[in-house]
């Protein structure tokens, strides 16, 4: 059987992981935070539309863009990790040799 594209109320939050109940309470803010709606004609959602909402709502350090193309998302994780340390570091040197002075 080929994958759904088009997700009903059920679909929509098994796909998010969440029961029935919390989407139905829920889809106001959803739809406010720009969730998909469901198309008017056939009442289901895009199950890409969803992926991209999702996407969009990732942190940009697990983002897969260009700056993480062919990268695995740990090791760009650890160079940004490194990055903010280094910048720690050089905070904290600038401190203590401004308060020599």
């Amino acid at each position: 059987m080929p994958e759904a594209m088009m997700f009903d109320e059920h679909e929509v939050a098994a796909y998010l992981g969440r029961t029935w109940n919390w989407f139905r309470k829920a889809r106001k803010r959803l739809y406010t935070s720009g969730f998909p709606r469901p198309d008017p004609l056939l009442r289901r959602t895009d199950k890409t539309s969803i992926d991209r909402w999702l996407e969009q709502r990732r942190p940009a350090a697990l983002r897969q863009g260009p700056d993480v193309a062919g990268s695995d998302q740990a090791d760009v994780l650890d160079q940004r990790a490194a990055q903010l340390a280094a910048r720690g570091r050089r905070n904290t040197a600038a401190r203590s040799s401004g308060a020599r002075a």
